[in-house]
């Protein structure tokens, strides 16, 4: 496994052969996570537009948790 992007408290994406998972941190008081397999518009978005996609993708996904 390969992390691609990091960024503590807030999300970790990583690639495992042509699978990209993405591990989200949410919450306020108690914090827990999510992780999500990227679909294949989802990783050509990460392709063009680097960590600027993934930091919106993450915020999106932590918005809809709850």
């Amino acid at each position: 496994m390969e992390i691609l992007e990091n960024e503590q408290f807030n999300y970790q994406l990583t690639k495992d052969g042509l699978t990209y998972k993405l591990n989200v941190v949410c919450g306020t008081v108690g914090l827990y996570e999510i992780s999500v397999i990227l679909n294949s518009n989802q990783v050509e978005n990460y392709k063009k537009e680097g960590k600027r996609y993934i930091a919106e993708l993450a915020q999106e996904l932590r918005g809809n948790s709850a």
